[in-house]
């Protein structure tokens, strides 16, 4: 029996523009630099030059419209001519451009952050910093990938969980916050269940434990591609049921449990302790000549500071001019051919994709300058200074109110990005903390409630050291009032061991 239904739904349609401007955001100079050079050599309507004056009025954007021409940035003066003031209780004076209607309705959706987007590690905090090469790994799963038998939606869900996959290997996003991303930036409408299944796909390429959720799912995986027999069947079983009492080591409870030997049990051990507990490792080979290079420049000159942008991220773009050429010769002609006719279609469109990629490339910039100049704004004291107790808690939510751009356009900016500093080159995700309010009502910063825990640790009794529940109180008694939970998560982010680890380390 045929039945029928009426339902309403609403679909927001992405411009192709909109998309390459979407992608290009989460760019570092580095990659963005590769990106360009790709595109100059795919359209050969699109031409590089350090000289501007063939810039063509009527296919580019002019010398008028674009500030953006020069070898860096001087940001003391805004794109409207004004004077931009860096005085603590000056007000932004930057407005989000609503000239895209698509671009405004794509960022109007709330997304969820994980709490790792705030957490830097010290070492960033170094000039020159090795780091892996994650745009090749995520290359290499993604060619993995796509030996396995998938529709071409199959593949785009697989591509965007690699995509999302970190730089140690591990998928930290909720699955359904991938299947709301997956509706929204691609009309795709897949389920969590459809999207576990691809997960499944992805976890079984190498390395092994690639896409695991936590350390626990990453050493299963491991161990079932290990060949079967009864110590990996045991160790499939400890880690399966009874992880927690290994990791706190209640070994005897567990060789109990199982009815095992204490031989048995020490080569279960040795098997799960041999495993990685990171997928992606960095090791000494892969850091050599890996450097970052940073986004912006910060200058302290005595009482302000001066912005600058990179000049990777200002290539100057323009429309060929004996591609204009070409176009013009043809045309002229009144008898046209079939094939002069399609090369005019053709050389037509390479330019409009010259003139949209122009486009975008100044709406980056500019976006990238407007929440850099926010942060600017907020932590002045930290780049006058370079005191760390001076950073104020500072939020994506913070940027996206003094910029008027959504909390998803900061996160996409501010993501795998670096400032160089007089005191180092820092990641952008450096000056962002969140922020607890004490009795008094003062709003305190988790970075320095994480300073003053890792000073405890660091002067702890070696042979006695403080549990999570004692280092909450101990934080308690210097005026920082958290959970033991979140006591124990920030001693996690900062790479502090539990109690029983650091006890039998020394």
């Amino acid at each position: 029996m045929l039945k029928q239904d009426l339902s309403q739904k609403q679909k927001l349609k992405i411009s192709q523009q909109n998309i390459q401007l979407f992608r290009m955001m989460e760019l570092n100079s580095i990659q963005f630099d590769e990106k360009i050079r790709e595109e100059l050599e795919l359209n050969p309507a699109l031409e590089d030059e350090e000289d501007d004056s063939n810039y063509q009025e009527n296919l580019s954007p002019s010398k008028e419209d674009n500030d953006f021409t020069s070898d860096s940035l001087d940001y003391e003066v805004d794109d409207f001519g004004n004077e931009i003031d860096f005085n603590e209780d000056s007000e932004s004076f930057i407005e989000k451009d609503n000239e895209n209607e698509d671009y405004d309705a794509f960022y109007q959706k709330d997304h969820q952050y994980n709490e790792y987007d705030h957490n830097v590690d010290d070492d960033e905090r170094d000039l020159f910093i090795p780091i892996v090469d994650h745009s090749s790994i995520i290359s290499n799963l993604i060619n993995q990938f796509k030996y396995n038998d998938l529709t071409t939606e199959e593949f785009k869900i697989g591509e965007y969980i690699i995509g999302n996959i970190d730089h140690d290997g591990y998928l930290r996003r909720e699955i359904q916050s991938i299947v709301d991303d997956l509706a929204f930036r691609y009309n795709i409408d897949t389920s969590e269940e459809k999207v576990e299944q691809i997960l499944e796909l992805i976890q079984n390429l190498d390395p092994p434990g690639i896409g695991a959720r936590n350390i626990q799912e990453n050493i299963l995986i491991q161990l079932y591609r290990k060949p079967y027999n009864t110590i990996t069947n045991y160790a499939i079983q400890i880690v399966d049921r009874y992880f927690e009492q290994f990791v706190k080591k209640n070994y005897s409870w567990i060789i109990k449990k199982l009815k095992i030997t204490q031989i048995t049990f020490d080569q279960i051990v040795k098997l799960i302790t041999s495993l990685n507990p990171k997928p992606i490792v960095e090791d000494e080979e892969s850091k050599i000549g890996k450097f970052i290079v940073p986004d912006f420049f910060i200058y302290k000159e005595v009482n302000s500071l001066k912005l600058e942008l990179h000049s990777y991220n200002m290539p100057n773009l323009f429309i060929s001019q004996d591609f204009i050429d070409m176009i013009k010769k043809i045309s002229d002609n009144r008898k046209k051919s079939k094939a002069e006719k399609d090369a005019i279609t053709y050389m037509n469109e390479k330019i409009q994709s010259a003139q949209n990629l122009i486009t975008t490339i100044k709406q980056r910039q500019e976006t990238m300058i407007l929440i850099m100049q926010s942060i600017v704004n907020i932590q002045k004291k930290y780049f006058l200074s370079g005191d760390e107790s001076t950073l104020l808690p500072m939020a994506l939510k913070d940027i996206s109110e003094q910029t008027g751009f959504d909390v998803s356009t900061v996160s996409r900016v501010t993501n795998s990005k670096y400032i160089q500093t007089e005191f180092g080159i820092l990641s952008m995700k450096y000056f962002f903390s969140d922020k607890i309010t004490n009795d008094e009502g003062e709003e305190i910063s988790t970075r320095k409630i994480k300073q003053a825990l890792k000073g405890l640790v660091d002067d702890e009794d070696k042979n006695n050291p403080y549990t999570d529940e004692e280092i909450t109180n101990k934080l308690l008694e210097k005026g920082f009032k958290i959970a033991r939970r979140t006591a124990s998560k920030y001693r996690e982010q900062l790479g502090i061991a539990p109690r029983h680890v650091r006890k039998n380390s020394q």
